[in-house]
């Protein structure tokens, strides 16, 4: 990590997984088990000392302009602030709190509910720029204690 300190963790493991010849080989691994091994590690060893939003261009993370990041941000805002939406969230916290519904049941239809929107916004952003926004960690090792 640091010949390149800005990766996420799906990045990592992607890199893992499809970069070394050997791994690939020997353990046949999918991304998500090797996520689920690098995951304990990384929190151990790095710290994140910031985030950014880059453009996700064939594994690689670019930088995006100021003015893109901007325009991306609008159209977050334009996909959460829908008031249409709103009253879904707010049938579903009645069927709640009536017992319709259980707590389970209720967060995972408000997790659907907001990954519909987010999944609308990125389709609408690759159709005009032909990549993804991915927010993006900035890794530093941490240093050994005494």
């Amino acid at each position: 990590m640091s010949i390149e300190p800005w990766n996420t963790g799906a990045g990592l493991a992607r890199d893992i997984t499809f970069g070394n010849e050997y791994i690939s080989k020997t353990y046949h691994h999918q991304v998500r088990t090797a996520y689920n091994y690098i995951q304990p590690i990384t929190k151990e060893n790095y710290s994140i000392t910031d985030k950014q939003w880059k453009a996700s261009i064939d594994g690689h993370y670019e930088n995006m302009e100021l003015e893109e990041i901007n325009e991306w941000k609008q159209l977050l805002n334009a996909c959460f602030g829908n008031k249409k939406d709103i009253s879904m969230e707010q049938d579903l916290a009645i069927l709640r709190e009536n017992g319709d519904i259980s707590e389970e049941d209720y967060k995972n239809a408000l997790a659907k509910l907001n990954d519909n929107k987010y999944q609308v916004a990125l389709d609408m952003w690759k159709l005009k720029y032909g990549y993804r926004p991915v927010r993006v960690n900035r890794y530093e090792r941490k240093m050994i204690e005494e």
